[in-house]
């Protein structure tokens, strides 16, 4: 039993290490040989194609696909509600502000498909593939939920080459991430959460973040645009502190009931 286990355990670690040293020769090549205009796909195109070398990798071992990434669309819906209720609060404060900025002539940042399609639909792909579906799952072989949760959305975080308070938004996304993936035990709902998330980003939230000089400029004549707006965003940081406690009080319980 123990020695199967750390074949299992050996066998991600080898899926990790594959994949960031893939990740890395894609990245290379695409820097050097690629056209300006798909530059900007650099930091999401070579982990999606990492991840379908890595899903090849794993045919080519013989291994249980569906087993290793928990890809199964038969899950409970009632565990997701929490989830949906936490992204409609954050869409909602996004979107609020994205209208106010209409009020006003500034330029909105132009998107292509091919980018739209790599960063909403392919780069949360390959991120749950590495992040929830290979590092957490890796770690929980050695450490308990809530510690492999946390250094994973860590890690999360800083591989997305972000900057200021960026960060810690995207440490707390990992970790909402992470923890649907543990209570439906199914990856499939995590890829669509982190889906929406970066649509009503990319979408919405990116161009408020464009257009910051709208709040400052012309906070006087938005009051309740900016009031509907912290609401929205209390609500969102509320709710997932209430899924973060209730996630812990039911790990607390596993670990006394094992005991």
């Amino acid at each position: 039993m123990i020695k199967e286990r750390n074949k299992e355990l050996f066998f991600y670690l080898e899926l990790i290490l594959i994949f960031f040293f893939l990740e890395r020769i894609f990245g290379r090549f695409l820097l050097y040989r690629a056209a300006e205009g798909i530059r900007p796909l650099l930091p999401y195109s070579p982990g999606f194609f990492a991840a379908v070398l890595i899903i090849l990798y794993i045919f080519i071992r013989k291994r249980n696909l569906l087993n290793i990434f928990n890809f199964n669309f038969n899950f409970n819906i009632k565990i997701l509600i929490p989830f949906i209720i936490l992204f409609l609060f954050y869409f909602l404060s996004i979107l609020i502000s994205y209208f106010m900025i209409l009020k006003y002539d500034y330029i909105i940042p132009q998107r292509t498909t091919l980018y739209l399609v790599t960063v909403i639909i392919l780069g949360p792909i390959a991120e749950e593939i590495l992040y929830r579906g290979l590092i957490l799952k890796f770690l929980t072989f050695k450490l308990n939920n809530i510690f492999s949760i946390l250094i994973s959305s860590f890690l999360f975080s800083i591989f997305h080459q972000t900057e200021g308070y960026s960060y810690i938004t995207i440490f707390l996304v990992g970790a909402m991430l992470g923890i649907l993936y543990l209570k439906t035990e199914n990856m499939i709902p995590s890829i669509i959460l982190h889906i929406l998330f970066n649509a009503a980003t990319i979408m919405f939230g990116n161009i408020v973040l464009f257009n910051m000089e709208v709040f400052e400029k012309h906070i006087n004549d938005n009051k309740y645009f900016l009031i509907l707006t912290i609401f929205f965003l209390l609500c969102y940081i509320l709710n997932m502190i209430l899924i973060v406690v209730k996630f812990i009080k039911i790990e607390i319980k596993k670990k006394v009931e094992s005991c």
